[in-house]
């Protein structure tokens, strides 16, 4: 989704799309259920005038966009379209390697 608010003349090298991660966050208070968070490396390259920007500096101006620019979820878009299938994915993931330990111990 990420390639898909890229306007036509945005240069792009890849490196927002190389350093976008998901991980296990913190197990919600009241004990039930996971959480996974999408996250952004933070790495520096050089802007076009020369000055140093950040690749969370962009994800963020993408997202939620600024006064100059107007916001182009990506992130957001991703967990409306694509959540429901993610959560199969991971069930489905998550009875096989039961299965698989249950076989294993009996």
């Amino acid at each position: 989704n990420l390639q898909a608010v890229l306007e036509p003349g945005d240069e792009s090298t890849g490196l927002l799309a190389q350093n976008i991660i998901a991980t296990r966050g913190k197990a919600p208070s009241d004990g039930n259920g996971e959480r996974y968070l999408v996250r952004i490396k933070r790495r520096m390259y050089p802007g076009r005038k020369g000055e140093q920007v950040s690749t969370l500096k962009s994800a963020q101006l993408k997202e939620y966009g600024s006064v100059h620019q107007p916001a182009r979820s990506f992130i957001r878009r991703t967990v409306n379209e694509r959540g429901e299938e993610t959560i199969n994915l991971v069930v489905g993931d998550l009875t096989v390697r039961i299965d698989r330990l249950v076989t294993k111990l009996a």
